[in-house]
C-alpha cells in the first residue's frame, strides 16, 4: 500500500488529501473507531469477522463502514473505492506516525 499511495501521489500529487482532511475533522475518538474498523474489514472483508475480531454486534461494524463512507466518500464494500480508500487510509496512518 505504501508503495502504490507513493507511485499514485507522484502521478497524481494530492491523491490522498480529500481523505485525510474528512479524518482531520473527526474527533480523535471517531477517527480511531473508524480507522480501525477499516483495517480490520480491509483485512476480512467480512462483516462478520469484523465484527468478532472487534467484539462488537454486526450493526455496528455495518454502521461504522457507513459513518467512514459518509466521513471520506467511499465504501469499502464497493472494490473500486475500496482500493483508492484503503490506499489513502495507508497514507494517513503513515502520515500520523
Amino acid at each position: 500500500m505504501g508503495i502504490a499511495g507513493s507511485l499514485l501521489e507522484q502521478t497524481l500529487p494530492g491523491f490522498s488529501d480529500p481523505v485525510h482532511r474528512a479524518l482531520d475533522r473527526c474527533t480523535p475518538h471517531e477517527r480511531e473507531r473508524l480507522l480501525q474498523v477499516a483495517r480490520s474489514y480491509a483485512r476480512t472483508g467480512s462483516i462478520k469477522e469484523t465484527s468478532e475480531e472487534l467484539y462488537c454486534h454486526r450493526n455496528t461494524v455495518v454502521n461504522r463502514l457507513h459513518s467512514l463512507q459518509e466521513v471520506i466518500g467511499l465504501d469499502l464494500t464497493v472494490p473500486a473505492q475500496a482500493a483508492r480508500a484503503l490506499v489513502a487510509l495507508s497514507r494517513y496512518a503513515a502520515k500520523q506516525g
